[in-house]
């Protein structure tokens, strides 16, 4: 049976390069395979196999709350 898994990454390859944000990235590919897979990011860049929700301000407070409303939002379960 597939899983719901959310991830919050910020930025994510290939927007952004470093090692977290590659790691996430195919991460996010893999389990995508065999799980129902979203994540919430400010990166323009959509993975393809996942569901992208995007952030729309980069503000601190701003973001964390949105980050909440998201979450929220997407686990109606």
């Amino acid at each position: 049976m597939p899983k719901k898994i959310c991830f919050i990454t910020p930025q994510i390859y290939p927007d952004f390069v470093g090692g977290a944000e590659v790691f996430n990235y195919y991460l996010i590919k893999h389990l995508a395979q065999d799980n129902q897979v979203s994540y919430i990011t400010l990166s323009k860049n959509n993975i393809k196999e996942a569901t992208r929700l995007r952030l729309k301000t980069n503000k601190r407070l701003l973001q964390q709350f949105e980050i909440i409303k998201r979450i929220i939002g997407s686990s109606k379960n």
